[in-house]
């Protein structure tokens, strides 16, 4: 009996031995501390501390999931792009919302998503708005939603701020469009909506790639009109007749 415990408990010893020790987790990212150096963190009530980016960074009129990047396709949704390194953090780890005082606000969310956005597709439009925070007090106005709208061919291009629709465009696109029911397995425009209004290539392996644009053509010269001729019509002056040669006459013999 003594023999095979001891068997046992030296099994248990060699055993416990060779199983490596798991690795320690990794330390919880400082988001407030990242995003500190690109920007400020200001209170608004009743939110609590929401953060502006540096507009020297992001340049004038930023809004976010528009400026200076691009929708991309992943396997959990459309997610954005963008230039700066922290572009990861604010899509992907968080919200959005419009204010009068201080325009576009971030707030942390412990979620993690392929973007914080809301969806339309319709004819030929994608629009998509960024999801605010959810305020503590229910009490609480909304905030402003802002929308944007692009043909669904341009959708997937860089800078896709070059492409976002104004004015008439933007209002004829919202009233085409209907809200787009996220879906567990993909967030965003479908990839057939997008191949059929040639916003993606289907390839003969199953993947998709981006359309390149032909660059727009160059400006035409403005025509060269012609002045209206005028029905009016212009006496000209004829010349003065010449006066009429002297003769010398002959002078008589005498």
């Amino acid at each position: 009996m003594r023999r095979t415990m001891r068997r046992v408990w030296l099994w248990l010893v060699v055993v416990s031995c060779a199983t490596p020790t798991p690795p320690p987790p990794p330390p919880k990212r400082d988001l407030r501390d990242e995003l500190r150096r690109h920007g400020e963190w200001i209170l608004v009530s009743p939110y609590g501390k929401l953060w502006h980016p540096n507009g020297r960074e992001t340049g004038k009129n930023f809004a976010p999931y528009a400026t200076g990047g691009k929708w991309v396709r992943t396997a959990e949704g459309w997610t954005f792009e963008g230039p700066w390194e922290w572009s990861e953090v604010v899509f992907r780890h968080g919200r959005w919302m419009w204010t009068q005082d201080y325009d576009w606000l971030w707030s942390h969310d412990e979620a993690e998503a392929a973007s914080f956005v809301e969806w339309r597709t319709g004819s030929e439009f994608v629009g998509w708005s960024p999801v605010p925070p959810v305020a503590p007090r229910s009490n609480t106005p909304a905030p402003e939603r802002r929308w944007f709208y692009v043909k669904a061919r341009h959708f997937a291009q860089d800078e896709i701020a070059k492409y976002v629709l104004t004015g008439e465009e933007a209002t004829r696109a919202s009233e085409l469009t209907e809200p787009l029911a996220a879906s567990a397995a993909f967030s965003g425009p479908p990839v057939e909506f997008l191949v059929k209004n040639s916003g993606l290539v289907e390839e003969g392996d199953g993947g998709y790639r981006v359309p390149e644009l032909a660059p727009p053509p160059p400006p035409e010269a403005p025509a060269v009109q012609e002045a209206p001729k005028s029905n009016v019509e212009v006496e000209v002056a004829k010349p003065p007749e010449k006066p009429p040669k002297k003769t010398k006459g002959k002078k008589k013999k005498k």
